[in-house]
């Protein structure tokens, strides 16, 4: 799936944040602004096209799964070059104290789930959790209309758990939770409805990411609760606006009838 796929900008640009505007090394990580408008991507595996459908839209991206590879071939955007790199410290990454959300037996037989959440040796770096924070800039041979700078998270790691490390421990939420699916290496199916990865976003006390992305049911709906309205956005990704935000400039996604105002 790396690097398959090079669509279009179809969604409003962002200002690029000061925080990576201004970045000149990357010897402190500006944890909380990074995480911020973010979009978080668990059970990544090797799939830069979500980069691809929402660089300028989001700035930075926070990329999940057991296989995250510290290959530099596993990490080559098109249309941009490698500026800056390094890995980072786990207590760079959640030092603040949070409430921990743990499956119950609604989930299914525990014991399972937690053997299913371990990283296996054979995944990533020999299963052994890494990260490494990126910034690639935009290569100037090519013209997608990307933003100059993107940051980009690379994490080994169970999702659900790293979800809430990341934005629980440091009392924010991301801009768009883009949710394909996974069951392997992992505490729950992502896409279950009112399932355990759906209720930790909810229970989030900074609140729930502003759009949902990514997969739908079979009816062509939502897959997770809290998330009810698509709207038009014209990427090759539905997309769907949090409950708890107004309508505003969207409009509601209407089959056959595509509009946007982005």
């Amino acid at each position: 799936m790396n690097n398959e796929y090079r669509p279009k900008k179809q969604l409003y640009k962002r200002p690029m944040p000061t925080w990576l505007e201004n970045l000149v090394s990357l010897d402190y990580l500006p944890i909380t602004e990074l995480l911020k408008e973010s979009v978080y991507y668990p059970a990544c595996c090797f799939d830069n096209n979500p980069i691809y459908a929402y660089s300028g839209f989001s700035h930075s991206f926070v990329y999940v799964d057991p296989n995250i590879s510290k290959e530099p071939k596993d990490q080559l955007l098109r249309g941009y070059r490698l500026k800056l790199s390094r890995e980072v410290e786990k207590n760079e990454l959640c030092f603040k104290p949070f409430r921990q959300i743990l499956p119950t037996s609604i989930d299914g037989d525990l014991e399972k789930l937690v053997n299913n959440s371990k990283v296996p040796e054979w995944n990533g770096n020999n299963g052994e959790p890494f990260a490494l924070w990126q910034i690639y800039e935009n290569d100037e041979r090519f013209n997608w209309g990307d933003p100059q700078r993107i940051s980009v998270l690379r994490i080994t790691g169970e999702g659900i758990a790293t979800y809430q490390a990341l934005y629980f421990s440091n009392q924010v939420k991301p801009l768009l939770f883009f949710n394909l699916c996974c069951t392997c290496c992992t505490w729950s199916i992502f896409e279950k409805r009112n399932g355990f990865f759906n209720r930790v976003v909810l229970a989030n006390p900074a609140g729930y990411p502003d759009y949902l992305a990514g997969g739908r049911d079979s009816n062509g709906r939502s897959i997770w609760n809290g998330y009810e309205r698509r709207i038009e956005s014209r990427a090759f990704y539905p997309m769907w606006l949090a409950n708890d935000l107004p309508l505003g400039n969207h409009y509601l996604h209407k089959p056959g009838n595509p509009r946007t105002r982005w």
